[in-house]
């Protein structure tokens, strides 16, 4: 696009094509522009698409008059290709896109993270204006957060150690480059500018590109690093074909699917899957799920290929009413999978793998193993949470806690739990599938919330010791436990006398054979557990291996 303010700036949308690629090999294969001459910048390349058509709501119009009007709509697209050298005078190639024109390049065939690098090389980070991260795990979060004003990047809410960062925006510290920037994988630029310094400023563009600037004020970004190697990505993408069709013969997998951009769900979230292979009636679902997904491979005996799901497999999103369209996706695009290759962890989001750096890897992987201790349960063959509950119930030495509400004080239907078991030994079991649908992380903030209640409210003390009163005279009838939980009346709670456990069900990686969760839950706990311990009790990390019904559970010795 190209917008002139009263400024008299121009606000540009640019992108990098990668090393190599040609501008007849960018463009989409279901793209047809005409090129026409241009005399500048030197070496540029003009091309022009204009498209008519039926409207997609135009029938439903229909439905409510006999008059039959004229619908048509026409839109314009343009793309200029400007060549550049960069500083060891290889020739790279930008495109400008007006109008439409990014519908007609393909996303495959240009640099990812360029306008994302330019911004962090160029924007301090006291001027930030937007920011738009994801947090990685079982569930993923995706978040826009935007400032009125320029604003340093403590007031945007972004975790530094588990937050990816996807979008950002802000005004350039040198207000001769430009006056404002934002981008992702294209670049957002405004800037005063004559069309003879265009080529120019797209140098200065590639200059911010491969600079290194960031690491002053965003050094935590390398955490998580991009992977650019051909051979290295068709090598993760075989490991995630495997992974599929695990699914697909009834496996259980953490791989699953979210949309590769934040959605306006105000406007409808129904979802298909369509492409080559499909049939042309679509199934419709509410939301991205890989079960549903897979199951619509095996109905139609999918056995292409890997490279048909990656390039011709989409995901279409439409509101209530068929005939108006919303935005479609590649499948591939929608995949988040995290995997281990030679000793090195990979995820898989929005279409990009990402390498997690060996130093970020290792302090994470140091702080984890030194939460794991020796579980109360070696194995079990139980399926999911609530069978794990009933099982652990059956020993004398741990009160089952699960599913009792109490209220913190001042608050009404706050229904908080204060553990899933609570032991002879003075722990509180929180315990979770690692396997289910929802994310793990989830349950290291639920034991920061009891222990924070149980220090600060009398009331929730109270609550929770009749609570356990009426648990121990449940069968099993148990006894001793709730002369072991803090009085109401009680001062300072003394905090070390308690130790936080989370019980983790999983089966071994297939792979490697490990017993371990994935690794943006292990960043995701760093937080609460350091307050945890910062407030006193002893944290533990046990690890239940989950096995097949037909095999044995071993108890534990030691609790």
């Amino acid at each position: 696009m190209a917008i002139v303010p009263r400024s008299g700036a121009v606000t540009l949308n640019v992108r990098l094509l990668k090393p190599g690629v040609h501008i007849e090999d960018a463009f989409r294969d279901t793209a047809d522009p005409d090129e026409v001459p241009t005399d500048t910048p030197p070496g540029s390349r003009l091309f022009l698409d204009t498209t008519r058509g039926r409207p997609t709501w135009a029938s439903l119009i229909a439905d409510f008059t006999a008059y039959e009007p004229d619908l048509w709509t026409q839109s314009s697209s343009a793309v200029l290709a400007v060549p550049v050298e960069d500083q060891v005078g290889t020739q790279r190639l930008f495109v400008l896109c007006f109008g439409g024109g990014h519908f007609l390049i393909d996303p495959a065939r240009i640099e990812r993270n360029f306008g994302l690098k330019v911004v962090l090389n160029t924007v301090s980070r006291g001027d930030l204006r937007s920011l738009d991260s994801a947090t990685l795990d079982a569930t993923v979060f995706q978040r826009r957060t935007q400032a009125s004003r320029n604003t340093d990047l403590a007031g945007f809410g972004i975790d530094v150690q588990r937050d990816l960062l996807r979008v950002a925006a802000g005004s350039p510290t040198n207000r001769a480059f430009a006056k404002f920037v934002a981008g992702r994988d294209s670049l957002t630029i405004t800037c005063s500018i004559q069309p003879g310094q265009l080529q120019a400023k797209l140098a200065q563009c590639l200059q911010s590109f491969e600079d290194i600037r960031y690491r002053r004020d965003y050094e935590w970004i390398d955490n998580v690093q991009i992977v650019s190697d051909a051979d290295e990505i068709e090598l993760l993408d075989t490991l995630l074909d495997q992974e599929i069709a695990l699914i697909r013969a009834g496996q259980q997998s953490d791989l699953h699917m979210c949309p590769p951009e934040i959605v306006d769900y105000i406007e409808g979230q129904d979802v298909a899957y369509y492409g080559r292979g499909f049939s042309r009636e679509k199934n419709w679902y509410s939301q991205l799920d890989v079960l549903e997904y897979a199951g619509e491979l095996n109905a139609i005996a999918f056995n292409d290929p890997f490279d048909v799901i990656k390039t011709e497999h989409y995901v279409h999103m439409h509101e209530s009413e068929e005939t108006r369209s919303k935005p479609k996706w590649k499948v591939y695009d929608c995949f988040v999978y995290e995997c281990q290759h030679n000793h090195q962890t990979y995820v898989l989001y929005a279409g990009s793998w990402y390498r997690i750096s060996q130093v970020y890897k290792d302090r994470v992987e140091t702080f984890f193993r030194s939460l794991v201790r020796q579980p109360l349960l070696m194995r079990s063959n139980s399926q999911n949470e609530q069978e794990l509950i009933v099982e652990l119930n059956q020993r004398p030495d741990l009160l089952n806690m699960d599913k009792t509400k109490v209220n913190p004080r001042g608050v009404n239907n706050g229904n908080l739990e204060v553990c899933d078991f609570f032991s002879l030994s003075r722990q509180l079991i929180h315990l979770k599938d690692g396997h289910s649908s929802s994310s793990i992380s989830h349950l290291w903030m639920q034991a920061v919330t009891s222990c924070d209640a149980l220090m600060s409210d009398s009331g929730f003390r109270n609550g929770v010791r009749r609570q356990a009163r009426v648990r121990q005279a449940e069968i099993p009838v148990k006894a001793g436990f709730e002369q072991l939980l803090p009085l109401g009346r009680q001062g300072r709670l003394d905090t070390t006398a308690y130790t936080v456990i989370y019980g983790i069900l999983r089966r071994r990686n297939r792979r490697s054979g490990a017993l371990d969760i994935p690794f943006f839950s292990k960043v995701s706990l760093q937080s609460p557990a350091s307050l945890l311990a910062k407030y006193g009790f002893g944290v533990e990390m046990h690890l239940i291996e989950k096995m097949d019904p037909a095999q044995p559970a071993v108890v534990a010795v030691n609790v």
